[in-house]
């Protein structure tokens, strides 16, 4: 994923949820860019929402005028749960059950002689 599109920049908290959330950059630029609706948030961060593909998307974001850009700072779709990542088991944990599967067969062929 890039770090800015047009006039948006993703924090990389942002980066990590639309991936986990599987949200397109296109899409959270389009929200920003042409919200069905747009509110400020008593911190000052502005909050846009935009249905598309009957996902309702929901992006914080602050606009930095110093760099004519808006700062994503996160994004989910309302109504759905966060995907779990799949975890790669560790390179030592792939090593032990190989080892015990070799030690098996070895046991095994050794009891049919």
């Amino acid at each position: 994923m890039q770090r800015e599109i047009r006039n948006v920049i993703f924090t990389n908290h942002a980066l990590e949820r639309l991936d986990q959330r599987q949200i397109t950059q296109s899409m959270v630029v389009q929200t920003v860019q042409s919200p069905d609706r747009s509110e400020i948030e008593s911190d000052g961060d502005s909050k846009f929402t935009k249905t598309i593909n009957g996902r309702k998307l929901q992006v914080i974001g602050r606009w930095e005028a110093d760099e004519n850009k808006w700062l994503v700072k996160s994004a989910w779709v309302s109504g759905e749960e966060d995907q779990k990542r799949q975890r790669v088991p560790a390179l030592f944990g792939v090593i032990i059950a190989l080892a015990y599967k070799v030690f098996r067969l070895f046991m095994n062929n050794r009891r049919r002689r």
